[in-house]
């Protein structure tokens, strides 16, 4: 992958020297990120490239490296409800932006979206596509990744939105009783 041999140039060769070049990888990621030509459709709109960065400025290094280093995510628009990712080949997952997501992008106060995007973030994350998991405990683990972002609020919001389908009721009942 090519976004990942430019990261390794700027990886340290001593784990001391680890935040010195941390910034130079970042930096080159989110270019990398927005310069993907799968990813023409969110440059298009100054929001929601700034909706992409305020999601990137949520994520540790790790997580970064993980999901977008290690493997190869790769945003769609597509038509459905709110969002989906689907796994593909062996390292790239695609995460489907749907058109009510994609308007949540682009508004004034884009975190709903945000939190949606880290759900899907959260089963890649957790590896779900690969492990033979029950669907409800892999929505939790998503759930609790969002959490762990500082998202939970936002998430309850849009799970509230569909709260007349059952399992959207088993998930606010465990985030508020659990996290």
């Amino acid at each position: 992958m090519v976004l990942e041999k430019l990261i390794q140039k700027f990886r340290p060769k001593k784990s001391k020297e680890k935040e010195i070049y941390y910034f130079a990888d970042f930096k080159l990621f989110r270019k990398s990120f927005f310069e993907n030509p799968h990813h023409t459709w969110i440059k298009e709109s100054p929001s929601i490239v700034r909706s992409f960065d305020h999601l990137f400025d949520l994520l540790t290094l790790e997580q970064v490296d993980k999901l977008f280093i290690k493997t190869n995510i790769i945003f769609l628009k597509g038509n459905g409800k709110i969002s989906c990712s689907l796994p593909a080949l062996a390292n790239t997952h695609f995460i489907l932006v749907f058109p009510e997501l994609y308007q949540l992008l682009k508004s004034a106060s884009p975190t709903h979206s945000l939190a949606i995007i880290a759900h899907e973030l959260g089963h890649i994350l957790c590896e779900h596509s690969q492990n033979n998991i029950h669907p409800i405990i892999a929505q939790f683990e998503a759930d609790q990744f969002v959490c762990s972002l500082g998202l939970k609020n936002e998430l309850m919001d849009v799970l509230n939105d569909y709260k007349y389908l059952e399992e959207c009721q088993v998930r606010i009942k465990k985030l508020k009783l659990n996290m």
